[in-house]
């Protein structure tokens, strides 16, 4: 087990005996996706080190981040006696390391060498997370903002994507596909910037990730970030695409959820916008009734 922790980044510079050590406190613990590790408002006394797979961050239904193989979940433990501010579940089979906090605490205190490293790492990783959240309440602050306007279809699309391209640096294109629900099929309504994939090629892409909230893709050899636009039934309404440039690198885990996150917005805006419409239509019809047209 002491290699094991040895190969983590949370552990990576320790000794080989305070990883020895440190591997005596560990007791390992087994998740299938879609098992709660712990929930908002539990306990905060037991602080993990993700082995293989991926927990995720969630509060109030939205995705607040994802952490990976070497990063810890609920290190806060270790830093304060309060419950735990968000859900972490995993995403798909997971391994992980807990430590009691109290036992880990005594670890640190036992090798200040490791204490120091550990709560510098912990210190970085958490202003990290902070201008992470930072840039991503922005983006969903703006895009309220343009939703709370009440643009029709058509602007609500256009504002959106472009707010979404001057806050993803690295997207070179976006795009709306919607689908009125009074139509069968999708249909583009609006593009920004230079793209290299055609309207069928951004359907097959749709297609590949039918029910995926969020998804990376590779076409016409440019990365591909995607969030669907779901209605409170699950039905589809649509898709927001980012593409890069001639890059097939792909967009991080913080874009995806920033993208996720301005779909579900979108789909507020697109049934305020088509409830407008209906209204205003009907109004025309009595108008046009009560004139004798």
């Amino acid at each position: 087990m002491s290699h094991e922790l040895g190969a983590l980044d949370a552990f990576c510079s320790f000794p080989e005996e305070a990883v020895a050590a440190l591997s005596g406190l560990a007791v390992p613990k087994d998740l299938e996706a879609g098992d709660v590790l712990f929930r908002e408002g539990d306990p905060g006394d037991v602080i993990y080190a993700v082995v293989s797979g991926e927990i995720e961050i969630r509060k109030g239904g939205r995705t607040l981040a994802r952490l990976h193989v070497g990063r810890t979940v609920g290190e806060m433990a270790l830093l304060e006696e309060e419950t735990r501010s968000a859900d972490a579940v995993a995403t798909e089979a997971t391994r992980l390391q807990a430590f009691d906090s109290q036992a880990f605490n005594a670890f640190l205190l036992a090798h200040p060498e490791c204490g120091a490293h550990f709560f510098y790492e912990t210190g970085r990783e958490m202003s990290r997370r902070l201008r992470r959240t930072s840039e991503y309440l922005m983006t969903v602050f703006e895009i309220g903002r343009i939703v709370a306007a009440g643009h029709a279809v058509g602007e609500l699309a256009h504002r959106i994507v472009e707010r979404l391209l001057h806050d993803v640096e690295e997207a070179a294109s976006g795009r709306a596909l919607l689908q009125h629900p009074l139509a069968e099929d999708l249909e583009e309504i609006f593009r920004a910037g230079a793209s290299k994939l055609d309207g069928e090629g951004l359907l097959a892409v749709a297609e590949r990730h039918a029910g995926e909230p969020g998804f990376h893709d590779v076409a016409a050899g440019c990365a591909i970030l995607g969030a669907t636009v779901s209605n409170e039934r699950g039905e589809v309404m649509g898709y927001l695409f980012l593409e890069k440039a001639d890059d097939e690198e792909p967009f991080t885990v913080d874009q995806e959820i920033v993208l996720e996150a301005v779909a579900h917005q979108t789909e507020q805006g697109i049934l305020a916008a088509w409830t407008r419409e209906e209204q205003a239509a009907r109004e025309r019809l009595e108008r046009h009734r009560q004139q004798g047209y």
